[in-house]
Order: C-alpha cells, then structure tokens, then sequence
C-alpha cells in the first residue's frame, strides 16, 4: 500500500499539481531534472507509542504512555486514551466506555475514572487526530473489600 501511495506521490512530483493548465516544459529544461522522487525518510524498527496500566483503585485505571518517535515516523501529543469492555470492541474501535486526554508531554499518565470494581478494560491510544493502529493493552480494576463476584 505505502509503494502505491508513494508512486502516485511520485507521479505528481514529475507532472506537477495542475500541470494541466501549465505551459510544456521543453527538453532543454527537463535536462537537469531528476525523475526520482524525494528519498523517504528511514524510521527505526520501533512501536511509535506505547503505555500500560500503571494503577488501580475499584473505580479507576491510570494507563502511562510514551511517545518514542515524533513526525515522521511517530506522533505529537496529546494522548486520547479510550477504555472498552472487550478485547474485540477495542480492536474494532466500537463502543468506547471513556476516554481522557494527555497533557502536552511525549510521557505520562492518564486517570480514567468512574470504572467497576473487579472489571477488566482494555485501552487503545488515539494521537494526532487518528487511531494509533499498533497499541492495545489490558488492566483490571481491583476489588471492593469483602466484595466477591
């Protein structure tokens, strides 16, 4: 998918955006022109995001995050965290139970508050405007004392 995405970017390097209505170039000038698009950049073999669950109450989950690598080849924060109820909602996106947004920093935490007692969530990141399409994790929020399921 990406090569075809980045011929079609290469397609409109060598025409130019609305050359349809530009004056021909002539051979002389297209002499000096390179055909061969911009190099990409390289991005190191690394997730851009990760977090885990890092505490729990009986109402609450308070997932950390780090961002490793920025634009390019990563994210800018903030950080929505988004809870879901199954495995399967928070692979298809569906039905998120809550969401908490990050501060401005590449690390840090947020608190989902208001959550069951004795109730596994699993958390998806959202960044830059988009789902992050790598990270999903699980925590589970602790028991009430002399509580039993």
């Amino acid at each position: 998918m990406l090569a075809g995405a980045g011929l079609a970017l290469a397609g409109l390097v060598v025409g130019g955006v609305g050359s349809a209505g530009a004056s021909p170039v002539t051979s002389s000038a297209r002499a000096g022109a390179s055909s061969t698009p911009p190099p990409m950049p390289t991005c190191p073999p690394v997730l851009p995001l990760s977090g885990g669950v890092s505490s729990v109450t009986a109402t609450s989950l308070t997932v950390s995050y780090f961002i490793f690598l920025g634009p390019p080849c990563g994210y800018n924060p903030p950080v929505t965290v988004s809870l879901f109820v199954s495995r399967e909602d928070a692979q298809q996106w569906r039905d998120p139970v809550s969401e908490a947004v990050s501060g401005p920093e590449r690390y840090g935490q947020v608190t989902i508050d208001g959550l069951t007692a004795d109730t596994v969530y699993w958390f998806r990141f959202s960044v830059d405007g988009g789902p992050d399409p790598y990270m999903i994790g699980s925590g589970r929020t602790a028991s009430l004392p002399g509580w039993k399921p």
